[in-house]
């Protein structure tokens, strides 16, 4: 994880020195406490706090993803979240199950006959 931060606080100064993004409030407000959450694949998550912020950081797709790319020195594409849409996400989720098993049957009482 910390090496994902380090390459997410580069993409943000390349942003910054490149003026990609060459308005600080933004730079600072957006782009700084996204996070990069992941790479699977070729593909980045990054996460924000404010589901308003994904269009903003969106409209720099293409220069992030160049950037990335070059980090990564592969071909990257980013999809932003929400941080709590990401966790949702990442919770496992528990199939349920329609057990045909006998309760009384368990390991615990099981005798075995052929000894």
């Amino acid at each position: 994880m910390q090496d994902l931060n380090k390459i997410w606080s580069s993409c943000v100064e390349t942003l910054e020195k490149n003026k990609i993004v060459d308005d600080k409030i933004i730079l600072d407000s957006l782009f700084k406490p996204a996070t990069l959450e992941e790479i699977e694949d070729n593909q980045v998550i990054i996460t924000t706090e404010l589901k308003w912020n994904i269009d903003a950081i969106l409209e720099k797709q293409a220069e992030i993803e160049s950037i990335l790319s070059n980090s990564f020195s592969k071909p990257i594409k980013i999809k932003v979240l929400e941080v709590e849409e990401y966790k949702k996400s990442k919770q496992k989720r528990v199939p349920k199950i329609d057990s045909h098993l006998h309760p009384d049957m368990t390991f615990a009482n099981f005798k075995c006959y052929w000894k």
